[in-house]
């Protein structure tokens, strides 16, 4: 429960703010739609779903984000150009206003579906994940001449594992490799979120201690999604059963927050009550431990919602 030296940068996206101070503001809980194993669907190249599973999967998220006081983004999955346009039709349609990450598999997806997003009129809300080391010049150029107002710069090279090493990828290496500061300024995008690139369940701890890192050092808004490093965890199952696999996500979840995460890309929608049950009770001691002994401001969340 510290505060950071460093002034500490928020990013408002619509009435969602990310950032800031511990206990200041809700961690932001981001779930998944359209992922590889979604039942909701139906034509992964065409987009087309199954509107009854993917409404109430939307319809949890909302009414947990209610009940706790945790603000929340959709996480739109996509396979090509046209899954990820439709997904964000569709979710402009059910849930207007709320922001989305525009997550598809490939830049080949992602930048031509957000050219779609502009022509929606839905630049506002959403945001690219991601621009990240592998991300060329001539993306760079397309995400500047779309407008692209929010992006995931996403700390992710497979030898860099260490706090360290992934500052330096924020940084970049003069003569080897260009920083992702300075990608996200050519390509005209200054309202960032910093992913610090979970790899496995074992690289947790590394991402804990690099989004503390980032906090102190630049104050930007940190987080990692780290469900798909549970769920790849050989013989969770077995030993800790079905329900287990989704308490012991909940509990990473947690953990992160810890360490400074501004936002936590938890997993499926739908597992929102199981790990929004875990998050608010958390978010409430610390607010009110910030607000008593080191006299935050703190913002509306689970404080106010659930205490």
């Amino acid at each position: 429960m510290k505060i950071y030296e460093k002034e500490q940068k928020v990013v408002k996206i619509k009435n969602i703010e990310i950032g800031g101070q511990p206990g200041e503001r809700p961690v932001v809980m981001i779930g998944s739609l359209f992922y590889k194993s979604h039942a909701a669907c139906k034509n992964r190249k065409t987009g087309e779903i199954d509107r009854a599973i993917a409404d109430k999967d939307v319809h949890t998220m909302i009414e947990w984000s209610k009940k706790t006081g945790l603000p929340i983004i959709f996480d739109l999955i996509g396979q090509t150009r046209e899954a990820l346009t439709n997904y964000a039709r569709y979710i402009s349609e059910i849930a207007p206003g709320y922001p989305f990450l525009v997550d598809g598999l490939s830049d080949d997806s992602r930048i031509p579906a957000m050219r779609d997003i502009k022509d929606m009129g839905l630049l506002d809300c959403a945001i690219l994940n991601s621009i990240d080391n592998e991300t060329s010049d001539e993306i760079l150029a397309e995400i500047k001449d779309i407008g692209v107002k929010y992006a995931v710069l996403l700390l992710f090279e497979k030898l860099s594992l260490t706090p360290k090493k992934k500052k330096r990828l924020l940084l970049g290496k003069e003569g080897r490799f260009k920083g992702l500061l300075q990608k996200a300024k050519e390509a005209g995008v200054n309202d960032f979120i910093v992913d610090v690139a979970v790899l496995d369940l074992m690289s947790i701890g590394m991402c804990a201690a690099s989004q503390d890192l980032i906090k102190q050092e630049f104050g930007f808004p940190v987080g990692c999604a780290p469900t798909n490093a549970v769920f790849e965890w050989k013989n969770a199952k077995e030993i800790l059963g079905k329900d287990g696999r989704i308490i012991a996500d909940a509990s990473i979840c947690t953990y992160l927050r810890d360490y400074g995460a501004d936002f936590i890309l938890y997993g499926a929608a739908r597992h929102a009550p199981q790990v929004f049950s875990a998050m608010a009770p958390r978010e409430a001691i610390v607010s009110y431990y910030q607000k008593r002994n080191n006299k935050v401001k703190i913002q509306q969340g689970p404080f106010h919602k659930i205490i």
